[in-house]
């Protein structure tokens, strides 16, 4: 069993889950990130560093661990110097990949095998192009032999820390502003809770060869929320009847909507047969107990 991990970021909405998630497990932890935010772990090491620049890549190159989760892969070009120091090292390496990679015009709900690297073009916009480059990056050296396993988390809804989007969303409630939603009334969402996420690569760096024989495995819950059953469930919990205005896809640009306009399911049968926990937690009471907490 891998006991000493090394965290790339470790201060972002699943960084954090995931060190008191380990620390919790009684791993030693390990943090590589700029330091711009505060370490609320006082048991994990930081080494302060910016991943795009090589000479802070290369105070990684002493240090002893058995697993790298990587949480804030958003540039290619730094990939291949990280999986150098790593090379025969590791025994594994997880990297947080989106469901953005995944292109436009193909049936839902995808399969990972569905996902070809020289695509264009993200469904979810230009942002995600960057992921889809380091996925290129990822599944090159995993035909070569690098210890690695791609998970491919939907939305993100954590239950350690304020969430964002929901977050957001009750400011839209409480001042009564408008929440756009596309018009087409097709728009379903899937989260995975950050908890969840956490699990999953804990038990990735433990079981490594029964996960690395897939490449990648989309992570979600098995509910689709509508757009506007999810919006709905929450005013209610807060009783404040929500301000809903529904514009079309071709009017409206990315950044009106609160949540991706786009649909995006998944399908995680592949995760699932390795994956022997539970996945589905978001529940109405679930979401109730987080949002009073919050307020």
């Amino acid at each position: 069993m891998s006991k000493r991990v090394l965290i790339l970021g470790g201060t972002g909405i699943l960084g954090q889950v995931l060190c008191n998630y380990l620390l919790n497990a009684n791993y030693e932890v390990m943090m590589f990130n700029r330091g711009l935010h505060k370490n609320v772990y006082e048991q994990a090491i930081v080494i302060k560093g910016e991943r795009r620049k090589r000479v802070d890549i290369e105070k990684l190159k002493d240090i002893q661990v058995d697993a790298v989760i990587d949480t804030m892969g958003w540039y290619s070009e730094t990939l291949n110097n990280i999986f150098e120091l790593f090379t025969g090292k590791i025994y594994s390496y997880v990297f947080i990949s989106s469901l953005g990679v995944y292109g436009q015009g193909r049936d839902l709900p995808y399969q990972e095998d569905e996902w070809i690297p020289d695509q264009g073009k993200s469904r979810l916009g230009e942002i995600y192009i960057q992921k889809t480059a380091c996925e290129k990056v990822c599944k090159l050296v995993y035909e070569q032999g690098f210890p690695i396993t791609v998970l491919r988390p939907a939305y993100l809804f954590t239950d350690f820390m304020p969430f964002t989007r929901e977050k957001i969303l009750l400011d839209c409630l409480v001042r009564k502003r408008k929440i756009y939603v596309p018009d087409n009334k097709k728009t379903v969402l899937q989260f995975i809770s950050t908890t969840k996420l956490a699990e999953v690569c804990v038990d990735i760096i433990q079981n490594p060869t029964k996960y690395q024989k897939n490449y990648s495995y989309n992570i979600a819950e098995m509910k689709k929320w509508d757009i506007e059953e999810w919006i709905f469930m929450i005013a209610e919990l807060v009783n404040i009847s929500p301000r809903i205005e529904r514009i079309s896809l071709a009017s409206g640009s990315n950044s009106e909507f609160l949540y991706y306009p786009e649909n995006i399911t998944v399908n995680c049968d592949n995760l699932r047969q390795v994956f022997q926990g539970e996945l589905d937690v978001i529940t109405r009471d679930y979401v109730k107990k987080l949002l009073v907490e919050m307020i």
